[in-house]
């Protein structure tokens, strides 16, 4: 298979299986859509009409009746019974002005726009009411798939063409073996079926490294295009959360390092210009000031008396860095134990002439999201059964696995069988476990996943896949809708369970299309072309 078919391959695999799961609301993803969908239906960032919802009974069932701001407040003032008292479908929101928002810059809010627009436009000519129940969940589900899925999926296939640009001399095989251990094995596939911004900084910052690594060995106004696109990947990593500067910083300084002429440095500031003006466009227009942060005006239930950097930041705990890589709790190396290989694959690099600078950006980046994870006060990442603030750091930990993988058969096959394995498992029952249970595998997914049962008083939570029992609607479970009521069933689903509803069942047909991609994709690879000398970069 030709390298452009394997990339087809990949792409169409990885999308399959990203789109299979579709995992409910929860606070991250409900703020954002709340956003997306005061842009395209009232062009508005504050989402204070999209905030708030009230039960209701129409024909004998309950349903969630969206509150505007006005009736909202007056609705909150005169509830009286419980079943009638309006609630709000997030905390992850930031009040300036007497207006809210989500406590996040709005990259992923703008990647996610231009899908809803669509939706949106196709709902209105069928006169479809996009806040019933149904349109509710399917929206934010095709929604998430159109915009984080797709955009998951081609980072497969920029991992692929990174992969090889850095080991050229490995077979095209186990570059594509690596490729699927990092978009199936690790945290990147789960989060590839949320409406959060991990992995758009991940994929936006992979794409930075390609650009510029390419651009380097070219000459021309191609290399010009090249690193101006390179800034402005960076510039829209950033703009999707605040922490991707501690991937920019280094990239800068790679390309500073990779480019002889310094001043095609000013094209990589160039191309990131845009997206800095958007977001001091943004923070000016919520927020009063260029410079204001989403996170300055957010619940002090996120802040921390004392913190000594904005709120939340204190110097890292040598603890939690522990927690945070090897505690069943949330550790990064117990949920995809194939990334071991990437750490060794790391240290292989450094003592290649070729790859040695590289080592020395990927070891950085991870360095940094790992000490600034260990120094946050929410480093458990809140409903998550892994490190998700680590995530976009993942794609550079993942990249020297190919020639680990060559060198190493079978010890790489097995952790690769292992961590896909893990992932699929939390990612089938429900891969925002709560922050209170003190192993999310033994006191959660597993549980759930063998048919049982987890308490979360005053209700319990079912499996054994799709758990997430909460709507785009509702801030936790059950807000609104009753235990065992068609709404809280499927409040999160996966594609399967238009068969077998509420069944392992449904994760067979995936299973089966994931083997005949990994099949297509490694079966029909080229063969190993030994000694083939690494090419090293020629500087632009």
């Amino acid at each position: 298979m030709s390298g452009r078919r394997t990339e087809r391959s990949i792409a169409a695999t990885l999308l399959v299986a990203y789109a299979w799961f579709y995992q409910g609301g929860g606070w991250n993803q409900n703020s954002r859509f709340d956003q997306v969908r005061a842009v395209v239906e009232s062009g508005r960032l504050s989402i204070d009409d999209y905030l708030t919802y009230a039960p209701s009974t129409v024909d004998g069932r309950t349903v969630a009746r969206r509150l505007p701001r006005a009736e909202a407040a007056k609705a909150v003032a005169t509830a009286s019974a419980a079943l009638a008292r309006p609630v709000t479908n997030t905390g992850d929101t930031s009040t300036f002005a007497d207006r809210t928002y989500p406590n996040k810059p709005p990259g992923a809010t703008f990647l996610a726009v231009p899908a809803y627009l669509a939706i949106a436009a196709y709902e209105s000519l069928a006169r479809i009411d996009p806040d019933g129940f149904w349109a509710g969940n399917l929206n934010l589900y095709l929604t998430t798939v159109l915009s984080i899925g797709v955009l998951a999926a081609l980072g497969g296939v920029l991992f692929f063409r990174a992969s090889r640009s850095l080991f050229p001399e490995t077979a095209i095989a186990d570059h594509a073996r690596s490729t699927l251990a990092f978009g199936l094995g690790t945290l990147y596939f789960p989060f590839s079926t949320l409406l959060f911004d991990h992995v758009p900084v991940a994929v936006l910052s992979l794409l930075a490294f390609a650009l510029l690594r390419t651009g380097a060995a070219m000459g021309g106004r191609a290399a010009a295009g090249r690193l101006v696109a390179a800034g402005a990947a960076i510039g829209m990593a950033v703009l999707c959360n605040y922490a991707a500067v501690l991937i920019a910083a280094p990239l800068m300084i790679y390309a500073i390092a990779v480019c002889r002429a310094r001043r095609r440095v000013f094209l990589v500031v160039a191309g990131g210009l845009p997206a800095a003006l958007a977001l001091g466009w943004y923070q000016a227009a919520c927020f009063g000031s260029p410079l204001a942060l989403a996170t300055s005006f957010q619940s002090g239930l996120f802040t921390t008396t004392g913190a000594r950097w904005l709120g939340v930041f204190n110097p890292p705990r040598p603890e939690i860095i522990v927690r945070l890589l090897v505690d069943p709790y949330r550790g990064l190396f117990i949920s995809s134990p194939i990334l071991l290989l990437g750490v060794y694959g790391l240290w292989r690099m450094t003592g290649t002439r070729s790859t040695r600078i590289e080592a020395a950006l990927f070891a950085s980046i991870a360095t940094a999201f790992l000490l600034m994870n260990a120094s946050f006060n929410g480093w458990h990442g809140g409903y998550s059964f892994g490190p998700r603030y680590l995530i976009p750091a993942l794609p550079f930990l993942a990249l020297p696995l190919a020639p680990v993988l060559a060198r190493l058969r079978r010890t790489g096959s097995c952790l690769m069988v292992i961590s896909a394995a893990l992932i699929l498992l939390a990612t089938a029952v429900d891969p925002q476990a709560p922050f209170d249970i003190p192993n999310p595998w033994t006191g959660y997914i597993v549980p759930l996943a063998t048919g049982g049962s987890v308490p979360r008083p005053p209700h319990q939570i079912e499996g054994p896949v799709s758990a997430n029992p909460q709507g785009t609607s509702e801030k936790f479970g059950f807000d609104l809708f009753r235990p065992g009521s068609e709404q809280t069933a499927w409040n999160s689903f996966n594609l399967g369970e238009i068969l077998w509803p509420g069944s392992a069942m449904s994760l067979l047909p995936l299973l089966v299309a994931l083997g005949f991609g990994a099949r297509a994709i490694l079966a029909r690879t080229e063969p190993r072309r030994p000694g083939t000398p690494a090419a090293p970069i020629r500087r632009a």
